[in-house]
């Protein structure tokens, strides 16, 4: 496979570290003394859906790095830089919270808000991406849409647990 320059497998891999944040702070729950009980078995779960979520983008990457990459669209430097920005404004944000639920209705709220906020952030960079029409067909701009897709499916299953 030849190197091009930055690609959707740049971007997975951004995903993937603000994924390891969020794993980070569940387990940082996990360590926690003066935790309910009820609140580490649902963020021992969260922990190991986070697991789940980094597998499937590792799986995701590793199918698009051997694969014939003659369709997969380079990212402009510009965009690329762009949207590195945004991911690692979103990382710090994750990285300086102090997250200590009180309840199971509160884990529960803390989880779905760090998805949504994730989801946000793939539909702001798979915006960032199109240009034009056409860019809706791209290899990249597919790859986000199928991104978005397994974040929502997570989405809704949280939605339930707080209802």
């Amino acid at each position: 496979m030849r190197k091009i320059g930055y690609s959707i497998v740049d971007i997975i891999d951004k995903v993937i570290s603000i994924k390891r944040k969020v794993q980070g702070i569940y387990k940082g729950i996990l360590q926690e003394d003066n935790v309910d009980q009820s609140i580490k078995v649902i963020a021992n779960a969260l922990e190991k859906e986070q697991e789940r979520h980094i597998k499937y983008y590792d799986q995701l990457k590793y199918k698009i790095e051997n694969t014939d990459n003659a369709d997969i669209e380079e990212i402009d430097f510009v965009i690329y830089n762009k949207i590195s920005y945004l991911v690692n404004e979103y990382k710090n944000k994750v990285y300086i919270l102090n997250v200590k639920p009180k309840s199971i209705g509160e884990i529960w709220k803390i989880a779905l808000d760090f998805e949504k906020e994730n989801n946000a952030l793939i539909i702001n960079i798979q915006g960032r991406l199109v240009k034009k029409a056409v860019d809706v067909d791209s290899k990249t701009y597919k790859i986000l849409s199928q991104m978005l897709e397994y974040e929502k499916k997570y989405i809704e299953f949280l939605k339930r647990y707080l209802n």
